[in-house]
């Protein structure tokens, strides 16, 4: 997973990895095109078949919980409307974003 996309919630990223020396679709050979495919279609089950069951990863809840710790005690100095939307959503009570 990309440093970048946990910080948006992303639990999972997928990619196919797939080398087409080529700068542009039309370049690319009916082989490498159709490996193409036939991995995506692979990936796109795997997505349909864990819609819904994907937990997001140890990194992204130790990100949540030190900045949890961070909007309790304050010692930042958050703007009030930080402060607004950590309490509306009771995240620092037992509430928490992917549940």
């Amino acid at each position: 997973m990309a440093d970048s996309t946990f910080f948006w919630g992303c639990a999972r990223t997928y990619k196919i990895g797939i080398g087409v020396a080529a700068t542009s679709w039309n370049e690319v050979s009916q082989k490498r095109k159709a490996k193409a495919e036939n991995r995506t279609s692979a990936i796109a089950k795997k997505i349909k078949r864990n819609a819904g069951r994907i937990k997001q990863s140890n990194k992204t809840r130790g990100f949540f919980a030190v900045m949890r710790i961070m909007q309790k005690t304050d010692w930042i100095g958050w703007n009030e409307a930080d402060s607004k939307y950590w309490n509306d959503r009771d995240w620092l009570g037992k509430s928490r974003p992917w549940k």
